[in-house]
């Protein structure tokens, strides 16, 4: 059986949103609370907290820790979200936990989302891996997300922007309250801005710690050197072109295995940062010209990409492929695609969040149905300007093309 026609994943809807963590815990409650199987580090964000919990994940495995890492969303396949010392777990894995799941939730009487489902299935894996630690992204906010039944050794809000204001609020006061939700009374928290009203929204929830970045601790590059202070204090190597703001979130990751007891020096970092994959944040993909892949959809991170752009790899202009779910403002987003785009070829995606790529043709040298034509047009355009092509926009349009771009790179 393929894993996307399991009963528990057929028929829910991946993006449909339901707040609340009485589902969550009743399913959990009948499967022996699986999410207090060991430590676990909760990790919230509008952006980086993916790239925070990849590094820090890499970083407890290489120090020797057995780790679980859940994140979301997938690119490829759906066991791309659980992995265990950075092996993808198997399909039969999930399957085996989602028949168990499938059993509570009919003993419990709940029905629960396509997120619930995959975050109990996180749980019900990683209780019996014998793990040191689990790594836990927030899907969306944190006060009301369903990785917010455990009582973290270590909350972290990587930053605070607008993006699904329509469920976190307009204000970024009110965005951060949600998410300072995920911080313990007498916990720790590291933050990754020092701003004060997210400090102050913090200080509500009387953690024992705040750690800040930029005052606590912070890595600064110098070509192709970081400097990290923390802990301890050291220099390291890193790759040609690193996204500085990629920079940032690695640094959070060594000050939060550092929190957690692990030694981190020099060596253990080059180990992580040259070796480590990430897909879809300011990835660039080899190829004449090369790919640049990025999955930002909030202004934030499409001003970061930009800066990657502009500042890291020093372009003036690329052709762009873009493609937006309707719910991220698109409006508010093309115009800032625009200072580096030499073309902008606008898609549609297939998927029912997917916006109406002909409602915003005024930004657009040429509209595609198909994602897939799409990208043979906007790749022989950047070929013949012997441009970078960038592909963003979204993280579902870079799930449909990821094979396309590196068939071409090869």
């Amino acid at each position: 059986m393929e894993i996307e026609n399991h009963p528990l994943l057929k028929n829910r809807v991946e993006w449909k949103i339901e707040f609340g963590l009485d589902r969550i815990k009743k399913i959990c409650s009948f499967l022996k609370n699986p999410q207090n199987s060991c430590p676990s580090i909760l990790i919230a964000g509008t952006n980086g907290k993916g790239t925070v919990a990849k590094v820090l994940s890499e970083i407890l495995k290489r120090a020797g820790k057995n780790t679980g890492l859940f994140i979301s969303p997938h690119l490829q396949r759906i066991t791309e979200r659980i992995s265990i010392n950075s092996e993808e777990i198997s399909e039969e894995e999930l399957e085996n936990s989602l028949d168990e799941i499938l059993k509570a939730k009919e003993a419990c009487g709940v029905e629960l989302t396509y997120f619930e489902v995959l975050t109990a299935s996180a749980f019900l894996i990683f209780s019996r891996k014998n793990l040191d630690f689990m790594v836990l992204e927030v899907g969306m906010g944190g006060r009301l997300d369903a990785t917010n039944i455990v009582e973290p050794a270590l909350s972290i809000i990587v930053s605070i922007g607008h993006d699904h204001e329509k469920y976190l609020g307009r204000k970024l006061k009110d965005i951060a309250k949600e998410k300072a939700g995920i911080v313990r009374k007498g916990g720790r928290v590291i933050l990754g801005e020092n701003r004060k009203f997210l400090i102050d929204v913090v200080k509500e929830k009387e953690p024992e710690k705040i750690y800040i970045y930029g005052k606590d601790f912070f890595i600064k590059k110098n070509g192709e050197t970081a400097f990290f202070k923390g802990i301890n204090s050291f220099r390291f190597s890193i790759p040609p072109l690193y996204p500085s703001i990629l920079l940032k979130d690695f640094g959070i990751g060594i000050f939060s295995a550092e929190l957690l007891g692990v030694s981190v020096d020099k060596e253990l970092c080059e180990d992580v940062i040259f070796n480590m994959r990430w897909h879809g944040r300011c990835e660039v993909i080899p190829s004449s010209p090369p790919i640049i892949m990025d999955g930002g959809h909030n202004p934030e991170a499409v001003r970061n990409l930009i800066r990657f752009i502009k500042k890291d790899l020093k372009l003036n202009k690329v052709c762009s492929l873009l493609g937006f779910m309707r719910d991220k403002k698109p409006e508010r987003l093309l115009p800032l695609f625009k200072e580096v785009s030499e073309h902008i070829f606008l898609t549609e995606i297939p998927n029912e969040r997917s916006w109406k790529a002909e409602d915003f043709s005024v930004f657009a040298d040429k509209i595609f149905k198909n994602p897939s034509e799409g990208f043979d047009y906007a790749w022989e355009r950047a070929k013949n300007l012997k441009i970078p092509l960038l592909i963003g926009g979204s993280f579902y349009l870079l799930g449909v093309l990821r094979k396309r771009a590196l068939s071409v790179s090869k």
